[in-house]
């Protein structure tokens, strides 16, 4: 049986998304992502294409709303200052 509020989720697309180990996930759209890397739509997206970031996922059913998973840019994000550190050491 599914949840009510887990149905109306999947019914229109909310900025939390229940994983199958049942924890809550951010998920940022890319206005959040810009502000978050520092980057531009076009340096994302090539960075995407490059397999240097973290690809969108599809949000709800429509198949123009997308967004990335917090922890995933996160990890990107802390994988950068990890390259960084080790160039200037």
């Amino acid at each position: 049986m599914v949840p009510s509020w887990l149905a109306e989720s999947v019914a229109r697309p909310t900025l939390a998304v229940l994983t199958r180990y049942a924890t809550v996930q951010t998920i940022l759209r890319l206005p959040a992502v810009k502000a978050r890397v520092g980057l531009s739509r076009s340096s994302i997206y090539a960075r995407i294409a490059a397999g240097d970031f973290p690809p969108p996922i599809q949000l709800g059913l429509g198949a123009r709303a997308r967004g990335w998973v917090a922890e995933e840019v996160d990890s990107w994000l802390a994988r950068q200052v990890e390259r960084s550190r080790a160039n200037a050491a």
